[in-house]
């Protein structure tokens, strides 16, 4: 679950920063919390 925690607050920390370009990778983001490789 740490792998999760790690992801999602980096996930976070790049929202603040880059919405825009980040949204579409968010999305990417997310199946690779469920896999895990984070």
């Amino acid at each position: 679950m740490d792998g999760v925690k790690t992801g999602f607050c980096i996930a976070l920390k790049h929202k603040v920063r880059r919405r825009k370009k980040r949204a579409t990778l968010m999305r990417a983001g997310s199946l690779r919390r469920q896999t895990g490789v984070y």
